[in-house]
């Protein structure tokens, strides 16, 4: 086997190791808001899903809502109803990456909260803080399958930016044909050394 075709094979396991490419997206809750009113987060939104304490809200200056707006961008955000924990998950399963997402009190005060990404239950990353205002919460949480937003009171979430592709974790065998591979490579520089030191 020549040492290009080692080259070649290396190059493609590599390849399988890296990411399968991401697909970013935002969610600013404009395509699935209500007019001058609020409606249940209860169905997809760009390939995502919130849970049962989440409401879509017009914050615009014509809605019942403006004087607790507005929106970070546009007329519409969500609100974790009823005070309670918001939580964003992948339709269908699977996992996904956060990067970041805008916060704000619904009642103007200062509150605290806390983002956590987690994985089969189990967290991954967590940020925290305190916010009145808009307020960007930034981190960087790969292959979670749950996004939660818990605060001390009842806030407003907009421009959730979110990675709906995440490279899955390799299998061992691909690990082992990674290394098997280098071996070869190593193998094969060591034969092509002694074969010039013996020239």
């Amino acid at each position: 086997m020549k040492s290009t075709s080692f080259k070649n094979f290396i190059a493609a396991a590599a390849t399988v190791l890296v990411s399968v490419g991401a697909q970013a997206t935002v969610i600013d809750f404009e395509s699935t808001g209500t007019p001058r009113n609020y409606n249940s987060l209860n169905y997809e939104i760009d390939g995502f899903v919130f849970n049962q304490t989440m409401d879509n809200i017009d914050l615009s200056s014509g809605s019942s809502w403006a004087g607790h707006g507005p929106a970070h961008s546009g007329s519409f955000a969500a609100l974790n109803n009823y005070y309670g924990i918001g939580e964003i998950t992948k339709a269908g399963g699977g996992t996904f990456s956060f990067e970041s997402l805008w916060l704000k009190s619904w009642y103007n005060q200062q509150i605290s909260g806390t983002i956590t990404g987690l994985f089969q239950g189990a967290e991954v990353g967590s940020i925290s803080g305190v916010f009145n205002g808009w307020t960007l919460f930034s981190g960087n949480f790969t292959g979670i399958d749950t996004l939660r937003i818990s605060t001390s009171s009842v806030f407003l979430v907009d421009d959730i930016s979110l990675d709906s592709v995440v490279s899955p974790v390799p299998e061992p065998e691909t690990y082992a044909l990674l290394l098997a591979g280098l071996a070869l490579v190593g193998v094969a520089a060591r034969r092509r050394k002694q074969r010039e030191m013996a020239a």
